[in-house]
């Protein structure tokens, strides 16, 4: 077997105008593993960045990490929220639930398979 590998990552956003183009907004670099994953979270943008789920929030010139929950068992490779809970599937079809924290900004991993 040959383990995925990648120099770098990066996570951009377009902005669709008119209804037909596209305009570049954010290039951010990520240096934990490859994007394989991305939902909409409380006006956030959950990613999930190889075994790291990371929550960003918009900057004006990049994406801004503003928590994350490291060391899950396997790549995150599916990730669907609703609420306050984000239900992340990972490479070996097991799934992880994670709750966020708004008071101690910290995503929370309060079940498993």
């Amino acid at each position: 077997m040959h383990p995925l590998s990648q120099k770098e990552s990066h996570v951009v956003l377009y902005r669709v105008v008119n209804g037909c183009r596209l305009q570049l907004l954010h290039r951010t670099k990520v240096d934990d593993g490859p994007v394989l994953a991305l939902a909409h979270f409380q006006g956030r943008l959950l990613v999930g960045i190889g075994k790291t789920l990371r929550l960003y929030e918009m900057g004006k010139r990049q994406l801004l990490r503003k928590c994350e929950l490291r060391g899950l068992p396997t790549m995150v490779k599916t990730l669907q929220a609703t609420g306050d809970r984000a239900y992340v599937g990972d490479l070996m079809h097991s799934i992880q639930f994670v709750r966020y924290d708004s008071m101690a900004n910290r995503l929370v991993l309060f079940a498993n398979d």
